[in-house]
């Protein structure tokens, strides 16, 4: 697996936890654990990708934008995270998530406008 497939997974680890709590608020929250696990491997991945060499200069900004975007979201999973570990009600959980979401989405649209 490459290190940009590997900065997207637990992403969408969280968001499939937050998904499936929201859709089964009386089903067990995620552990502690778990989401701790997915937080340790957002880190691992980005210290992985951040010291990637990159000789092309466009490439390099490229994987500057998304080191900068996966920041941002990684700045916002620990709110999430809470949130799910405390089994909050979905109303709650929207609200701890959405600046998660919201990040994952500028992210996304950043590297979609990236020359």
């Amino acid at each position: 697996m490459d290190s940009a497939q590997e900065l997207f997974q637990p992403l969408g680890r969280l968001a499939s936890a937050i998904s499936g709590r929201a859709e089964d608020p009386e089903g067990s929250a995620p552990s502690r654990e778990s989401l701790d696990e997915i937080i340790t491997e957002a880190d691992d991945a980005l210290a992985r990708f951040r010291v990637l060499p990159v000789a092309d200069p466009g490439l390099r900004a490229q994987q500057r934008r998304l080191v900068e975007g996966y920041e941002s979201v990684r700045a916002r999973m620990d709110a999430a995270a809470d949130s799910l570990a405390a089994g909050d009600a979905p109303p709650a959980l929207a609200r701890a998530s959405a600046g998660f979401f919201d990040a994952v989405d500028a992210m996304a649209a950043d590297l979609r406008e990236a020359p």
